[in-house]
């Protein structure tokens, strides 16, 4: 007979799981808290762990009965000191730090005009599972082909 070992939730997509004892089915089918939230580009594109090798060393830690997320990164030396918010959205929630954390949320400059926005990086991940290359500052024209071509090469 087939038996639940453990429930896992994932409030925010691609990070850390919370395990449970029981969880609310929803009308939908959905269970409650289960990837409530997702990360997003300012152009509203879903980031995640499986484009964006930056969140692997993202631990999150959730407190559901009070809505809260507690974030740290590890990294040697820590570059993002470990912080709580509440799980909204916006800036009192953890998107800045989040923002920061992935090293995505930089000073640009457009026509003489300076203000904050999101660079956009690709890392090419080998077989092996280390980086092979990577890209900043990435621009849309002749990526792709250029990524293929490095992936074909390794």
């Amino acid at each position: 007979m087939p038996t639940l070992d453990r429930i896992t939730l994932y409030p925010v997509k691609s990070l850390d799981g919370v395990c449970v004892e029981e969880a609310r089915v929803l009308p939908s089918g959905a269970l409650e808290h289960d990837r409530r939230w997702r990360l997003v580009d300012m152009d509203g594109r879903v980031v995640n762990a499986k484009r964006t090798v930056a969140f692997h060393p993202i631990r999150a830690e959730f407190d559901l009965s009070e809505k809260l997320i507690s974030l740290s990164r590890w990294s040697d030396p820590p570059t993002a000191a470990a912080a709580t918010f509440p799980l909204v959205p916006g800036r009192e929630g953890p998107c800045e730090w989040l923002s920061d954390a992935l090293g995505i949320w930089t000073e640009k400059s457009m026509y003489g005009r300076t203000y904050m926005g999101m660079e956009r990086t690709t890392y090419l991940v080998g077989a092996d599972g280390r980086i092979a290359q990577v890209w900043s500052k990435v621009k849309v024209k002749g990526h792709a082909e250029e990524v293929l071509a490095a992936a074909r090469a390794l």
